[in-house]
């Protein structure tokens, strides 16, 4: 009768503890390649960019689409920088106050109330926040694609900065007093 090939826990003490693989038993048959398992559980997998990786994406109904704070200052500047620096119309707009933003919040499960973040649900639809939404942003913008030496930085130090700077982003740029004055051109990319 001759043994079943499995891996042995350790050698014996005349057997080579080092390999194993190969080398014949006193029954003759061959050894499996030696298996190592950890003690510890498996790691999850690690888990995609935005805390929707995993869910299904969005039914915005334009791709790719930022959605930001229609009562900040520094918001509505950057709204209008992304304009001025996307020639090609790659991305649309609506606040996050507005009834398309409140329905995408809801639908990603994110705050509804909470508008100190900047959200981008990218062209396959998956839901970026905060630093990755910025750094998302502007790794698509002609002449911004060096940014994306940004995702080098741990997330954790990025949010923190961004975090330090949504706080204090009303102190800083005052609201806009009126809707942003826009181009005709750049209308239709806003939605609501």
């Amino acid at each position: 009768m001759t043994a079943s090939p499995s891996p042995d826990p350790l050698p014996s003490s005349g057997e080579d503890r080092a390999g194993g693989g190969g080398r014949r038993t006193d029954e003759g048959a061959a050894r499996s390649p030696r298996v190592f398992q950890s003690a510890h559980p498996p790691r999850p997998e690690r888990s995609a960019p935005s805390p929707l990786g995993t869910r299904a994406p969005l039914s915005a109904p334009v791709l790719p689409l930022v959605l930001y704070d229609g009562e900040c200052g520094l918001c509505s500047r950057s709204v209008q920088a992304i304009l001025r620096r996307d020639p090609a119309g790659h991305f649309h707009f609506t606040a996050l106050q507005s009834p398309l933003g409140q329905r995408l919040l809801t639908e990603a499960n994110l705050p509804t109330q909470d508008f100190d973040t900047l959200v981008l649900v990218d062209a396959k639809g998956a839901v970026r926040q905060r630093s990755d939404a910025v750094l998302g942003i502007l790794a698509a913008l002609p002449r911004w694609r060096w940014t994306v030496i940004g995702w080098a930085i741990p997330r954790v130090l990025r949010d923190a900065a961004y975090a330090w700077i949504a706080r204090r982003r009303h102190r800083l740029f005052r609201r806009p007093s009126a809707c942003m004055t826009l181009r005709p051109e750049w209308r239709r990319r806003f939605l609501d």
